[in-house]
């Protein structure tokens, strides 16, 4: 099980431009590469609650330039959007081996489902999910529980991948490890004080970790 943004896609200058836009489009501040990677992890209603400038957070702006963002990314879910080294055909590899695969994520759903499509093409993935409606957030341990029962799979056969402490959070609180990548938007920062099961150098150590090939 896979989170996206940070883990399988290097997804932050989009989501910076789509801020960026919004912002403008509002006349509020734009923001730096810096400032929009500590917006992210908790899904797109933080992530605009965040970005908004101090007095223009409450419940109401922040539903009306949520909408206004995805809009946005509708229209540029894959302008400056990037696969990290080695994923897709790590992805492809696991495919081909019979791995079953996820992706569960913060990002709103319709975007997470276009852009693996992009990059990994349609089917490559029995589960995906994001964020929108009244779909939990991680780190919920839901998240996991309903990605597994939708594909019928066991907690025990489970490695949830990620990059930040609230994919280390989500995979512990469904009971399951996690592999922490180094390569997302924190490096190993981005865990803080919560610790993965294993941190995870390049998507070589990935594959020997899920084939069983090393196990610490």
């Amino acid at each position: 099980m896979f989170d996206l943004d940070g883990t399988l896609l290097d997804t932050i200058g989009d989501i910076k431009h789509n801020i960026n836009l919004t912002m403008k489009s509002l006349g509020y501040p734009e923001h730096t590469y810096e400032e929009t990677r500590t917006f992210i992890n908790d899904g797109a209603y933080k992530l605009i609650e965040r970005a908004l400038p101090e007095g223009k957070k409450d419940e109401k702006t922040v539903r009306d330039t949520l909408e206004i963002y995805l809009s946005n990314y509708d229209k540029n879910v894959c302008v400056e959007t990037t696969a990290y080294d080695g994923i897709v055909d790590l992805v492809k590899r696991l495919k081909n081996e019979g791995f079953v695969l996820s992706v569960v994520s913060n990002k709103p759903e319709r975007h997470v489902k276009m852009l693996c499509d992009m990059f990994f093409g349609e089917g490559t993935f029995s589960y995906i999910s994001g964020t929108g409606g009244d779909k939990p957030v991680k780190p919920k341990r839901e998240c996991v529980d309903k990605a597994l029962e939708y594909m019928g799979e066991k907690h025990e056969n489970l490695l949830y991948v990620g990059d930040s402490h609230v994919d280390v959070t989500t995979a512990h609180n469904a009971g399951v490890p996690c592999a922490g990548v180094t390569w997302g938007f924190h490096g190993k920062d981005g865990f803080k004080d919560t610790i993965p099961d294993f941190y995870i150098d390049n998507t070589d150590e990935l594959y020997k970790l899920i084939t069983g090939d090393i196990n610490e």
